[in-house]
């Protein structure tokens, strides 16, 4: 490994440094019960879980963004939707684990920050896999750097705004047709995407194999959430303590994945670098 990959590796966990001390020295033994723990969300004692597990995520997330852009910056195929869509499910784990965190405004923007990029890295991720198709192929309409740029931006506007009109953590008036409206299309984007990464299982590629199931896993995540919301709205103790669970595993399981893409990617490029590097490359194999 490079050094500066253990340099780019280090800056995430630097950064989340302070959570991963979260509570230490002021939890302890009561009775041969654990007490004083910070912040029980709910009476769920597994925040500290949920919480180390969201920044895991997101430290996975931007070692790999941070690795690929290495790798494919000077590459005609940059595969900039799969880094965006990457960097947004980070998005998703420093907003859970980040919310607790934080009073009111603090909380609600890294709230909406997570909620609004669950569709926005499912539209990345699907439309990455619909670029995976025509990669080594002449034509075809790619997205740019600038549109990227933008719907990122996006998210943080977005959570900004809505956080300024919270009067309360998880505002009713706001939450309630929010999560709503978003699951319109973010029901849509799983199913497009869930479609997609059963066609390109279908033509047997390594690289797609490992993209899809990141991409699957991206979908359940934000269901799970989705549905943990519905129930905290409707008052559905057990399915938000469920759902809760669910989360806290599949945070766990999508920062596998996208590690495990990100290796993929490493391997191959060793293998054969001129597939990815050489702008010009007419005769690339694309049976990976």
């Amino acid at each position: 490994m490079k050094k500066k990959h253990i340099f780019l590796a280090l800056l995430p966990i630097i950064f989340c440094y302070p959570i991963l001390r979260l509570g230490y020295g002021i939890v302890e033994f009561q009775d041969n019960i654990i007490a004083n723990q910070f912040m029980a969300h709910k009476g769920l004692q597994e925040i500290y879980v949920h919480i180390y597990s969201g920044f895991l995520l997101f430290v996975a997330s931007v070692i790999s963004v941070a690795i690929l852009y290495d790798y494919f910056k000077d590459s005609k195929y940059t595969w900039k939707p799969i880094m965006a869509g990457i960097l947004s499910t980070g998005l998703i784990g420093l907003g859970e684990g980040a919310e607790h965190l934080f009073a009111t405004f603090g909380h609600e923007v890294f709230h909406y920050t997570h909620m609004i990029g669950s569709p926005v890295a499912m539209y990345f991720l699907y439309v990455g896999t619909k670029e995976y198709s025509m990669q080594f192929k002449e034509g075809g309409k790619r997205m740019a750097g600038r549109t990227i740029l933008v719907i990122m931006s996006s998210v943080f506007i977005i959570s900004v705004v809505l956080a300024s009109f919270a009067r309360t953590q998880w505002d009713p008036a706001i939450e309630r047709p929010f999560i709503y409206v978003i699951a319109i299309p973010l029901l849509a984007l799983s199913f497009l995407t869930l479609k997609e990464a059963y066609n390109q299982f279908e033509m047997q590629k390594m690289l797609m194999h490992n993209l899809s199931l990141l991409a699957i896993s991206v979908m359940f995540l934000n269901i799970v959430i989705l549905l943990g919301r519905d129930a905290d709205i409707v008052g559905n103790a057990y399915v938000y303590m469920v759902t809760h669970v669910f989360q806290v595993i599949l945070l766990i399981v999508t920062a596998t994945f996208i590690m495990v893409f990100t290796i993929s990617m490493y391997i191959l490029l060793d293998r054969d670098e001129k597939i990815y590097r050489l702008p010009d490359s007419g005769n690339a194999n694309t049976n990976i």
